[in-house]
């Protein structure tokens, strides 16, 4: 390996841009605990996260300057200072800083499993600098090795001598005789010829031919020799070249996913474009709970079983809406009212398309399973509006989606995690509001400004009569009954401490998002309902039964049977009202316990 002329002094030195990168890791490092002790979470969404990020960004660029030095700014007073070596080690650190202030821009979370433009700009950036990096290497290693193979790697030289030896080789050989000239071409295609035969050959020329010949012979060996080193000529140059038709373009592409990365970290295409336009939920900004089941695996499970995962899939919704609509709402505006009963049962899909008939459809950038998911995870979980008294129904509803990475919840100190930013808003204060957007379905058909029962359409008036359960002094909400403390401890039960979320989760209560009530899914055994024990208990906490007068009157039996309500917060039955039934089951046994007979057996 060739030595040094002069030992690198300044920028050029490894040593001084070393420093530096230890110093600003310590320094990022330093600088990202102190802001989580005072604002909880470091993420690239939070203000420090956004500083990172111009930061990365910012190096990123600068390291565009070592190609402008080297091609147009050699005469430049400001950067055709400075040897070329010191600029090729501020383009390599440089890199290197951008890719390290970018990890702590983003956070451990790029090396979690949901996919993001973030992740992707994150990968492709660190290919690019290790690409660099081999690059920069194989220029150290790759010429000694040359130089000591084939002397050096120019091609063009090798090609060039390889041509003139070749215009020799023609003038020598022109007007030679015809043996002359089959030997010629005989060497000059390669053909392997052994001394003793070359020398049988050479005698059979003519005298005068001989010198001439040995002389062509010594040019076809030169040139077979030039050709050799070619070879290996490309071999060398391939080595170098190889990573750079790597970085090259890759350096190109990540000047294009950077703005895509802003765009998308700040849900440019949700906030843009109206709700609905982008069905794709990356793009749309409306989430699936298969993305939040990645971290919240133990929620996503007991809601997956409740009814609101089935509201828009339970055969008996299926079957009623699309009759609805075909004969009652068929010509009804859409779409209010046309669509009153899919907006509730499936407030996130319905606003992303204007079907009415189930199932919904999927879309070229969406997913049948998505839109028919019912109540969804996003439509507590990414609405922030004004609740309103059977409001869920109506296209106003929709108004309060706010599409996008940020998710409403009912705490300040949420921990920061990979894939969300998270808000608590007033209306988790009182999550009771969200239910009475749709757990009352009433509609103004006669536009009056008023619901009148029997003239306008009156189905359900389940928070209405919560109310009036709570201004008698009772304490019960939606929540305490239907949405009580689960006993488990960690919000994202499934996400990768440091990974998907900063740190370790701190030990909270989790509310049970199985959403219990009287009825459950169909497309299961009863016996197999996951949540059969729950309803059970609920149901046994509802009310109680009181069988009184009992009178055997021989041949059958008569006694007065009481249910009453202690323990709903609303009627007893209730819910809509072609459904609000209940049935007594009837067991007469005697006094071994043998059945005797019965009713609703």
């Amino acid at each position: 390996m060739p030595k040094r002329l002069r030992k690198p002094k300044g920028l050029e030195s490894n040593i001084w841009w070393l420093v530096l990168f230890l110093g600003t890791a310590l320094g990022s490092c330093s600088l990202t605990q102190a802001y989580k002790s005072i604002a909880g979470v470091v993420r690239g969404y939070t203000f420090l996260g956004v500083l990172l990020g111009l930061l990365a960004t910012a190096l990123f660029f600068s390291t565009f300057f070592f190609s402008l030095r080297k091609r147009s700014l050699q005469e430049s007073k400001v950067f055709g200072r400075g040897s070329m070596m010191a600029w090729m080690s501020a383009h390599v650190w440089l890199g290197l800083l951008a890719l390290l202030v970018a990890w702590a821009h983003a956070g451990n979370g790029v090396f979690s499993f949901n996919s993001s433009t973030g992740k992707t700009l994150f990968g492709v950036m660190a290919f690019v600098v290790v690409s660099g990096i081999v690059w920069r290497l194989a220029y150290v290693r790759v010429p000694p090795q040359a130089a000591k193979e084939v002397g050096n790697y120019n091609k063009s030289a090798t090609e060039d001598r390889s041509a003139e030896l070749l215009t020799e080789i023609e003038k020598h050989s022109a007007g030679r005789s015809t043996g002359f000239r089959d030997l010629k071409v005989a060497l000059l295609e390669g053909r392997e010829v052994n001394e003793p035969e070359l020398e049988a050959l050479r005698h059979a020329l003519p005298t005068e031919e001989l010198g001439v010949f040995d002389e062509v012979a010594s040019l076809i060996r030169e040139r077979r020799k030039e050709l050799a080193k070619l070879a290996k000529q490309s071999k060398f140059t391939d080595r170098l070249q190889l990573w750079r038709a790597t970085h090259v373009p890759l350096g190109l592409i990540l000047v294009v996913l950077i703005p895509l990365h802003v765009c998308g970290a700040c849900d440019m295409p949700a906030k843009v474009l109206p709700v609905g336009a982008l069905p794709n939920a990356t793009l749309g900004g409306l989430h699936s709970a298969d993305d939040c089941a990645q971290c919240h695996k133990e929620i996503v499970k007991q809601w997956r079983h409740s009814m609101h995962a089935h509201a828009m899939t339970s055969p008996v919704m299926v079957v009623q809406n699309n009759q609805v609509a075909a004969l009652i709402l068929k010509d009804a505006p859409s779409p209010d009212p046309k669509k009153i009963c899919v907006n509730c049962h499936g407030p996130v899909g319905s606003n992303l398309n204007s079907q009415v008939e189930l199932p919904f459809s999927g879309f070229p950038l969406g997913d049948s399973d998505y839109v028919n998911e019912g109540v969804t995870c996003s439509a507590c979980h990414q609405w922030n509006g004004t609740p309103v008294t059977g409001g869920g129904g109506l296209a106003q509803w929709a108004n309060g989606l706010k599409p996008g990475s940020t998710f409403f919840g009912p705490r300040d100190d949420a921990v920061g995690n990979a894939f969300h930013s998270s808000e608590k808003i007033p209306l988790f204060d009182n999550p009771d509001q969200l239910c009475r957007n749709c757990h009352v379905v009433a509609y103004d058909t006669t536009g009056d400004g008023r619901i009148v029962k029997g003239q306008d359409l009156v189905l359900q008036q389940l928070f209405d009569e919560w109310t009036d359960y709570q201004a008698a002094g009772n304490p019960d909400t939606c929540v305490s009954c239907h949405m009580p403390f689960s006993g488990s401890n960690r919000a994202a039960s499934n996400a990768w401490p440091l990974f998907e979320v900063d740190g370790f989760q701190p030990k909270r209560a989790v509310r049970d998002h199985s959403f219990v009530g009287v009825d459950y899914p169909i497309n299961i055994s009863p016996n197999d309902d996951p949540h059969r024990d729950k309803r059970l208990a609920l149901l046994a906490s509802a009310g109680t039964i009181a069988v009184t007068s009992a009178r055997n009157l021989g041949s059958s039996v008569s006694f007065n049977v009481t249910i009453s309500n202690t323990g709903t917060g609303h009627n007893l039955p209730s819910g809509f009202a072609f459904v609000r039934q209940m049935f007594l089951e009837v067991r007469i046994v005697d006094s071994s316990g043998q059945l005797i007979g019965g009713s609703g057996v």
